[in-house]
């Protein structure tokens, strides 16, 4: 039975009080029953240790852990290594069950029994310079409890107070507009902030809507136009996928970065006052058709945002935030839902998480908790299956008599339940008094794929 382990990242941040001087990595508890752990980290650089709910060095009180259930050998020195000590519901690393010492990785998520534990390491410092007197805690908009996310939070104390132009880099969804914002609301600048997706402006209007023009510029020109240099004044411009403007723009705006001067189509050249933040997800060097020059001239300041498959520590509280942003705040979750979300990759990133959460908060009626079988098939599968198989194996230890009880559902009466309940096994195991895992043994025995109905 997986206890119901859903922190509140407010909290967290309470329990974790954070030292510049942190270790390099750490092997973090994320999720637990025994709250008196959550988010402490044990060093990776440290003695062999072992974990357990008793005759360990560090215990931790969750009932599905053994006495002694996994140890952490950081003897060698290739790097650290979990080691199972022979448990009953095993120690799982990346959702793969370790029957042998595995080493772990340096974004690795270890899970032993309704416990969670993820590699957090911090990033390269060139890829998010900081000041030694920033301590990130200023920044709230950016919520995670990473060694990441702390750093992202001090480099954007560092970098806001200034007009220097920042140049953003990272992936669809890592969050480089929130990034942005934020630098714009600490620095003070009492000008808007104007975000623009230079991938949404087609070439032809590019330079009109950057810079402006002036009425009978060109055909289509009926009347003047500022453009968003002019409505960003005494503000932050933020220019999304830059690499995207032609580059006939993108010498216009060298320009306007060398003088301060735009000017408009048909129209007489006005100073602005405008500091540029510019982002794009690919790295400099394959953005084809990214003038050199701009890109010098962009990157007084250029901070690289992980992505969230290599900051996992910021996976759960993200998606406690937007639940709780849905009105899911008082929603718990299961071991198996925490883990299947640590695991995956997240190609989309946050914003990928936050898209979940709605949907997941929309789907719950009242008591209901967050469970792996809720999840699509892409994020569920590993957890899935291996719970499954789980269950299978004990019921096939059982005795005749000691099995479910309950008669079996014909195809056609499972189908209607799955297809009413939209493939949510937590809504139909509750109206119909039986155990999540009957019905997915039931469903594998018809070849009903629940997560088509979801």
């Amino acid at each position: 039975m997986n206890e119901r382990v859903s922190p509140n990242a407010d909290t967290l941040r309470k329990r974790n009080p954070r030292s510049r001087d942190a270790p390099a990595a750490a092997l973090v508890v994320v999720a637990s029953p025994d709250a008196s752990r959550l988010w402490r980290r044990y060093a990776l650089d440290g003695r062999t240790t072992r974990f357990g709910r008793a005759d360990t060095p560090q215990i931790i009180d969750d009932p599905r852990l053994s006495k002694a259930h996994f140890e952490l050998d950081l003897s060698n020195r290739s790097g650290a290594i979990v080691r199972d000590l022979g448990t009953t519901n095993g120690t799982f690393v990346d959702g793969l069950q370790a029957t042998r010492p595995t080493p772990l990785g340096p974004h690795a998520v270890v899970s032993a029994g309704d416990t969670l534990f993820v590699v957090d390491t911090p990033p390269a410092p060139h890829d998010l310079p900081a000041a030694a007197s920033e301590t990130g805690e200023v920044v709230r908009s950016l919520v995670g409890l990473s060694e990441c996310a702390t750093r992202i939070r001090r480099s954007i104390e560092t970098v806001a107070d200034g007009d220097e132009p920042v140049l953003l880099l990272g992936e669809t969804g890592v969050g480089k507009e929130v990034a942005a914002r934020a630098i714009h609301e600490l620095s003070g600048r009492e000008g808007p902030c104007v975000s623009v997706n230079c991938a949404a402006i087609p070439g032809a209007l590019a330079d009109s809507m950057l810079f402006g023009h002036a009425k009978g510029a060109f055909t289509s020109a009926h009347e003047d136009s500022s453009g968003f240099f002019t409505r960003a004044n005494g503000g932050t411009l933020f220019l999304d996928e830059i690499g995207e403007l032609p580059p006939p723009v993108q010498a216009k705006l060298l320009r306007v970065l060398e003088t301060g001067i735009v000017e408009p189509l048909g129209g007489e050249p006005m100073h602005v006052d405008v500091r540029i933040v510019a982002a794009t997800h690919q790295s400099v060097e394959d953005e084809r058709g990214f003038r050199a020059d701009l890109h010098a001239r962009l990157s007084d300041w250029t901070l690289r945002i992980p992505p969230l498959r290599e900051r996992r520590a910021d996976i759960l509280p993200l998606f406690s935030h937007f639940a709780a942003e849905r009105g899911g705040a008082d929603i718990p979750y299961t071991s198996d839902f925490a883990e299947a979300l640590l695991i995956y990759d997240w190609p989309q990133n946050v914003r990928e998480v936050a898209k979940l959460a709605m949907r997941l908060v929309r789907l719950c009626a009242e008591g209901d908790e967050f469970d792996s079988s809720m999840l699509p098939a892409r994020i569920a599968d590993r957890v899935l299956n291996r719970r499954l198989g789980d269950a299978e194996s004990t019921a096939a230890l059982m005795e005749p008599d000691d099995r479910v009880s309950e008669a079996a559902p014909t195809r056609q009466e499972l189908l209607a339940m799955v297809e009413a309940e939209r493939g949510n096994v937590q809504a139909i195991a509750r109206a119909n008094n039986w155990h999540r895992m009957q019905i997915y043994r039931w469903a594998k025995r018809y070849g009903i794929d629940l997560a088509d109905y979801r």
